[in-house]
C-alpha cells in the first residue's frame, strides 16, 4: 500500500511518501516539497496536494491508496506593513509592528508586556502580551500552556522567529501571535501593547 502524508504550510507544502505493509514500519519512498499554492484549507491548497501525489505517484510508477492530511482550516491573513518597532506617544503604551505574513490567531489582543521568563511566576491580575525572544517554538509553547494553566491572563504573544502558527497550534488557535519581529528584546516590558 503507498500512502501520502502531506503537510500544508504557510510557505511550502511538503508530501511524504512511504510504503506501508502490515506488521512493517513504513518504507519511504520519495518526499516532494513546493510552494503552497494557496492558504490552507482552500481549493488553491488542495490543487497543489494534488500536483504534488501526482507527480509522486509517476515518479515512483504506483497509485497511491491513501491520503494522509491534518484537518485543515482555511486561513485568510491581511497584513498591513508597518515597519520596525516605533515609540507612539498614546500615554505609554508601545506599538509593536511586524513586518510577517504569517501571524497566528484571531482578533486583536492588548495587555501588558511581559517578558517569557516572567509568567514562570506568579501570575498577574492583568492580561499580559508575551515577548518571546531566542526561545524554541517548543519550548515557547510549552512556557505559554503552562503559564495559562498557573493563572496567566495570556492577550497574545510577540516572537522574534517566524514561529507564530506553529506556537498557536500547540497553545490556542484563536490567540493573536505576531512573529518575526526583530525587536522583540527591545520592547518596553510592563507598557501596554495592542497586536
Amino acid at each position: 500500500m503507498l500512502v501520502a502524508g502531506v503537510d500544508v504550510g504557510n510557505s511550502t507544502t511538503e508530501v511524504a511518501l512511504a510504503r506501508l505493509e502490515p506488521g512493517r514500519p513504513p518504507a519511504f519512498a520519495l518526499v516532494l516539497r513546493a510552494p503552497s499554492t494557496g492558504p490552507k484549507g482552500s481549493a488553491p491548497a488542495a490543487a497543489g496536494v494534488r500536483e504534488l501525489v501526482t507527480r509522486g505517484s509517476r515518479r515512483l510508477g504506483a497509485r497511491v491508496d491513501a491520503l494522509l492530511l491534518a484537518d485543515q482550516q482555511p486561513v485568510e491573513t491581511d497584513l498591513l506593513e508597518l515597519g520596525r518597532l516605533e515609540e507612539v506617544a498614546l500615554g505609554g503604551v508601545a506599538v509593536a509592528r511586524p513586518a510577517s505574513a504569517t501571524p497566528s490567531g484571531r482578533g486583536v489582543g492588548v495587555g501588558r508586556l511581559a517578558r517569557l521568563e516572567e509568567l514562570a511566576g506568579p501570575p498577574a491580575p492583568d492580561p499580559v502580551i508575551a515577548l518571546v525572544a531566542g526561545v524554541d517554538f517548543e519550548a515557547a509553547a510549552t512556557a505559554l500552556r503552562t503559564a495559562r494553566e498557573r493563572g496567566w491572563r495570556l492577550a497574545g504573544a510577540i516572537v522574534d522567529a517566524d514561529d507564530a502558527v506553529l506556537i498557536g497550534n500547540r497553545v490556542d488557535r484563536d490567540l493573536p501571535i505576531l512573529d518575526e519581529v526583530a525587536d522583540v528584546a527591545a520592547l518596553p516590558a510592563g507598557r501596554r501593547a495592542p497586536i
